[in-house]
This record gives C-alpha cells, structure tokens and sequence, in this order.
C-alpha cells in the first residue's frame, strides 16, 4: 500500500508540474501537447483523492472539540468572503439573472397559489427561491449592486455554516476554519454566488446546511428537545427540496453522518425513515406536478436530460470531471496571471504533502462520498469544461470537498497546518479574481450591449441576429435580451444616436459588440 501511494503521489505531482506550466507560458506542445488542461487537471486531483483515502486506518470518530474563539473565526471567514468579492458587486445582471429580475418585481401575493400549485417550465418545482427573490425585490428592485450584496451575503452564511458543522463533526479550529474559509472563497464560486440562477443552490445549500447541523443535534441530544431538533432538521430539508432538486440528496447525507458518527442504529434510524419518507412524499407531489421527472430537457432530441445519461459520461464525471474542477477552478477561457500561476505552483505543492501526511481513512472516506452523494441529483450536467460552465452544480458537493482538504489537514502539525491551510485559502481567493475578472469583462460587455440595442431600437423595430448566449464560460444574453434592452431604454446608459428607420442588429464577435445599421424598405 505504500509504494502504491507513493507511485500515485509522483504521478500526481508529475501532472500538477504540467498544470503550472500550462499556467505559467500558456498552451504546451512539449514535451506533451496540453492546450486545454482539463485532463491532466482531472487525473491529477483523482490521484490526489486516492492517496487521501488509502491513509491511514484510525476509525475512532472525532470528539466535537470546545470551539473557542468562535466570534472571531465567523469574523475571519466574513472577512474573506468580502475581500474575495467586493470588486463583483457592480456586475451587470446577465443572461437568466435578467428574467428571474423581472418576474421577481412583478410578483404579487395573489401567485402565491399558484407558484405552490403550477410547475415552472414542466421542467422545475422550486417555488420557496422564487418567493424570497420577490421578497429580495421589495428592496433591490431593477440594482444589480444590491442583488449581489444579496446573494453574497447568504454565501458568507453558508461559509460560516459549514465552519460550523465542521466543527460539530469534530475537526479542531483551524481545519474547520479552513473548511470554512475554503469554501468562502474557492474558485469556482462565481456562477454559484454572482449569478442570479446560481441562488436556487445557493439557498438550498442554506437549509440543508441547516438541516444537517440540527439532525447532528438531533442525535447528541436527549429528551424533548432531541425531539424538536428533529421536526427542526425536517422542515430544514423540505424547504431545501423546495428550493432545488440537488437537496433530495439530503437523506443519504443524513445517512452518512450517521454512518460517520457511529451513532447507535436505534437514535438514527427513526429520523433517517422520516428524511426518506418526506423527501418521497415532496417528489411524488412534484412528479404529478410536472406529469413525470423533469429537470433540463434534451435540446437535441426532447425529453428529460438525464434520461440520456450515459454510464461513461456518468463515470467521467463522478470520477474525473467534478474533482478537477473542485481541485484547479480556474475558467481557462483567459490566460492566468504569472502570479497565479506561481500560486498555483505552491497550492499544487500544497496538496501533494497534504495527501502525503493524510491518515484516518474514515473520515477522508466520508467526505469523499459527500461529494459523490451531493454530486448525484445534478449528475447530467457536470461533465464542466476548462470554462467552469455549469459549475453552479457543485456548490453542495464543495461542502464534501471543504471538509475533505479540513480532516486531511488534522494529520498535520500545528504549524505545518497552518501554512497548508494559508496555502490553500490564499490560491482559491487567487483564482477566484482570476474568475471574477473575466465576470466583470462579460458583465460590462452585457451593459454596452443593451444600451446599444435600445438606443438603435428607439424609433422602430429591429433585428438582432447572433448574440452569444455565453462569452468565456460565463452566460451572456442567450436569455433575457429583451428584458435586459428594456431595462436599458429606462435608464441613461442608452445614450447613443437612434436611427429614424427599422434596425438590423448584428453582433460583432471579433470586437464583441452589436452594429446598429438602418436597413431602407423600398430603396432600389
């Protein structure tokens, strides 16, 4: 088992070596060809996996640890959510954010009936999010700035939340502040936090965060209040399931913690039967809403997406796809920064000595099936490219992969802890403005787009023909353009010369903006 380890961790730093320099002088042609780094990123963070789970074999659970000084980690993971997204706030609302806006300050309370009664699309049941977006409408309105305060605001709380339940499982304070931590500012948090449709995981996460942390009550408790802590837990999970269908893992991961904490079978098994049983009760309600499963349709051929989920599109994603995303999120649409590349270097170092001195099997295997467990509901749609499209999908899973690197890191020395965890944090908050970047680009490019399209719609009608539905991963105006023009035509940004005729809009990709030409009905 241990040359075994020791063969995989070599290989892992052999590919993590052509990851950084595929960071550092862009596209490779030697002495292999690496153009797009998904691959190699993916079997490096699946080599890296394996050796955490053949480490060592100390089954005793963690003993929840007295957390003192919480006031102050809760304040240092608020912290690093602010400073990972503080230059984000002002991004213009894109693609779906612009619908989603519109219904929300349209929303009366006579829907009310309606959205609990009606599926979304056929395709979605999800009518608790669309409620707390019209409530958020009562004082965001039509500002993107304050959507984003929002959705930002509820993240930090999810980050505090998984400190906290890092903490009930028994890491010691600094690994469940790095967990924490971790997971405020990890890399691929821009679709999930900044986009408006990344709130449906976002705010499921919220209660089954909740929900998770009151059945660990739940089972150290006795007497009445064990009881109420469990009707708590419930409620946590059915308004999880209401909000996205990634919570009908929830059950399972109940499972797991039970499993994890070598709770006696008779104190779980009774709350255990009341998750499943519930979360069946919510699904067959929304199957008879939607006439069968739902979910993203086929655009291809019709039906159900995940009904065309192959066995080996489904391996690569459990198995590659999803690890190297939660490992190296970096959007490779744009060229990382030499200083991220050298980050990424140090972060790739990082995890090899990490794997190295990683023991306590269970525990590593616990948050390994975390992820694969929370990864199953949305499993269609993560095989994400070097784009980070989609990756809103692992929001839930990154909770695993937080509390993952966190119990990895109670093999280390204080010190050395220390400097992994700081290591860590420091090249997620780096690749996360790297991403955040390329947001506000696409974000500014959306602005000039709809002020252009209103000030050449202004006196008549017009035509637009090829705008991008996303430029570099990130969802453009493939959805929501005529809400997105209309929000334009109210405001002062649309402040170029209208044309007197009917328009033709058309989109210029090389310069990445619409040309507004007159077209002359009637001309020779």
């Amino acid at each position: 088992m241990h040359k075994f380890r020791y063969a995989a961790l070599i290989a892992a730093a052999l590919f993590g070596l052509l990851i950084f320099a595929r960071a550092a002088v862009g596209p490779l042609v030697f002495p292999v060809s690496v153009r797009t780094p998904i691959n190699i990123e993916s079997f490096c963070a699946l080599l890296i996996t394996v050796v955490f789970l053949c480490g060592g074999t100390d089954n005793t659970p963690a003993t929840p640890k007295r957390q003192a000084n919480i006031a102050i980690a809760v304040f240092v993971i608020v912290a690093l959510v602010v400073a990972g997204f503080w230059r984000a706030i002002g991004i213009y609302f894109l693609a779906d954010d612009l619908v989603l806006v519109t219904r929300a300050n349209a929303f009366h309370l006579s829907k009310v009936k309606e959205l609990l009664t009606t599926a979304e699309a056929a395709a979605f049941f999800r009518p608790l999010v669309h409620l707390t977006m019209a409530g958020t409408a009562q004082w965001a309105h039509f500002d993107p700035h304050m959507w984003r305060l929002t959705a930002v605001a509820l993240h930090a709380v999810n980050s505090v939340l998984v400190f906290m339940l890092a903490a009930r499982l028994g890491l010691s304070r600094m690994s469940a502040l790095l967990a924490g931590a971790l997971f405020g500012v990890h890399g691929l948090l821009p679709e999930s936090v900044l986009w408006i449709a990344g709130w449906f995981g976002t705010l499921s996460t919220f209660f089954v965060l909740c929900g998770l942390i009151l059945f660990l009550e739940h089972l150290a408790r006795k007497g009445p209040s064990r009881v109420w802590y469990g009707i708590a837990a419930l409620a946590a999970m059915a308004f999880a399931l209401l909000t996205k269908e990634t919570a009908y893992a929830f059950p399972l991961l109940a499972l797991l913690l039970a499993w994890d904490r070598q709770v006696v079978v008779r104190r779980a098994v009774p709350m255990l039967i009341a998750f499943f049983a519930g979360a069946a009760v919510i699904f067959a309600y929304r199957w008879s809403l939607l006439g069968g499963i739902g979910g993203y349709t086929d655009l291809s051929g019709g039906g159900p997406l995940l009904m065309r989920l192959s066995i080996i599109s489904a391996l690569r994603s459990l198995l590659l796809r999803i690890w190297a995303v939660l490992y190296f999120p970096v959007n490779w649409s744009r060229q990382p920064e030499l200083w991220l590349a050298l980050l990424t270097a140090l972060y790739i170092a990082a995890l090899v000595w990490l794997a190295a001195k990683s023991s306590n099997r269970r525990s590593i295997a616990f948050a390994i099936a975390f992820v694969l467990v929370s990864a199953l509901p949305p499993l269609e749609q993560l095989l994400i490219g070097p784009d980070l499209q989609k990756s809103r999908e692992l929001y839930l899973p990154l909770v695993g992969f937080c509390l993952l690197l966190g119990r990895a890191a109670e093999a280390l020395p204080a010190s050395g802890r220390a400097v992994v965890s700081t290591t860590l944090v420091v090249f997620n908050l780096a690749a996360l403005q790297h991403n955040i970047d390329i947001w506000r680009d696409v974000g500014e490019t959306a602005k000039r787009t709809c002020a252009a399209a209103a000030a050449c719609s202004k006196n008549g009608s017009s035509r637009v023909s090829g705008v991008p539905g996303s430029l570099d991963g990130v969802y453009f105006l493939g959805v929501g353009f005529p809400e997105c023009v209309g929000m334009a035509a109210q405001s002062s940004a649309s402040a170029l010369p209208a044309v007197s005729d009917p328009a033709e809009l058309t989109w210029n990709a090389d310069k990445r903006e619409l040309s507004c030409s007159a077209t002359h009905h009637g001309s020779p």
